[in-house]
């Protein structure tokens, strides 16, 4: 079921999120868009700030700002550009063997979650990360959360290995999709 917050045409159908590469100035959004996205799980998993300052839900602005320093590439997404923006999502291709587009810091505000928002900036990130020479795209999620994992495999990512990372009280399982043009 659609919820009444994303932007509809004139046909009552719900629009496309309109989608630009973040600049260095846009920092205090994406900050502020990743923390609200992330609020729920950090309170899910007992997470504070103090304790758990790297954390994806306590991400600060001078984190992005280093990020888009990195060339990691940030993209935001509205629903007009007049608007405030209700998504963000984070790509990086790594030069390994098989140049792998890491994609991270999905994040969709609550509100307008349901409306396809994220699987937009999804497929805008694996066709950037493609178009870059990207063969493989991974990410990386709470183990034990399931309705991230449908949303993923929903979009023909693959779980892999399970692991713990030391500076996290929880396992981390990772997922990966071969990368193909997408629409």
């Amino acid at each position: 079921m659609l919820r009444l917050e994303g932007s509809f045409d004139t046909d009552g159908l719900l629009m496309q999120p309109k989608i630009r590469t973040a600049t260095f100035e846009d920092a205090p959004l994406i900050a502020s868009l990743i923390r609200r996205g992330f609020l729920k799980q950090a309170q899910i998993l007992g997470l504070d700030e103090v304790e758990y300052p790297n954390y994806v839900a306590f991400d600060t602005e001078k984190a992005v700002r280093h990020r888009l320093t990195a060339d990691v590439h940030i993209a935001l997404a509205y629903l007009d550009l007049k608007s405030e923006p209700v998504a963000t999502i984070s790509c990086l291709l790594r030069s390994d063997p098989i140049l792998t587009a890491e994609i991270t810091r999905l994040a969709v505000l609550p509100s307008y979650r349901g409306n396809n928002y994220g699987q937009a900036l999804m497929t805008y990130a694996e066709n950037r990360m493609l178009t870059a020479g990207a063969k493989v795209a991974e990410l990386s999620i709470v183990a034990s959360f399931q309705r991230p994992k449908w949303f993923y495999e929903r979009l023909g990512y693959a779980p892999g290995q399970r692991r713990q990372i030391a500076t996290l009280p929880f396992e981390v399982l990772f997922m990966s999709k071969r990368l193909s043009p997408q629409p």
